[in-house]
């Protein structure tokens, strides 16, 4: 019998989780009710950086189980549309936060590939949102971006 020694990184402390969650769950509460340009451009952003995200994972190998399970559950409330289902605000709002972690690491051990600029463009523009700006929120999306890659960088 042999022994497998898996090496894996120490998981990042839940505050980055909770407060990008909260940022998410901001957001897609203001836009919820709306049916505008914004709104659309919101949804696709959405959609570009967690599109993204799963490319990263699969490509690096990263947790793409844990990826695939939280992108399937965006995938499965209108293909992103969470208006559709105010009801699962929080669900999804959390699957979309652990998907930006789970894609920063990834990214990661691809040594941050080109593609990745376009991650952070969609993702920025996700989290500078008139939602987050009418709570108090405008700087934290920035914050918490900044915390997340910081802690990525001193895990690896």
């Amino acid at each position: 019998m042999s022994d497998v020694i898996l090496a894996a990184a120490p998981p990042l402390d839940n505050s980055i989780d909770t407060e990008l969650s909260h940022l998410f769950y901001l957001s897609f509460q203001y836009f919820s009710n709306k049916d505008s340009l914004s709104t659309t451009t919101f949804i696709n952003a959405l959609k570009t950086f967690t599109g993204l995200g799963y490319v990263a994972c699969f490509v690096s190998e990263t947790d793409l189980k844990a990826y695939q399970k939280c992108f399937n559950r965006l995938l499965n409330h209108s293909v992103g549309d969470f208006r559709c289902h105010p009801g699962a605000l929080l669900l999804l709002t959390q699957a979309v936060a652990k998907m930006v972690i789970l894609a920063m690491e990834g990214f990661h051990h691809l040594n941050y590939p080109d593609y990745y600029a376009a991650f952070i463009h969609a993702l920025e523009k996700v989290l500078d949102n008139e939602g987050l700006k009418q709570a108090g929120k405008s700087e934290a999306g920035q914050q918490v971006l900044l915390n997340l890659q910081q802690k990525i960088e001193s895990f690896f």
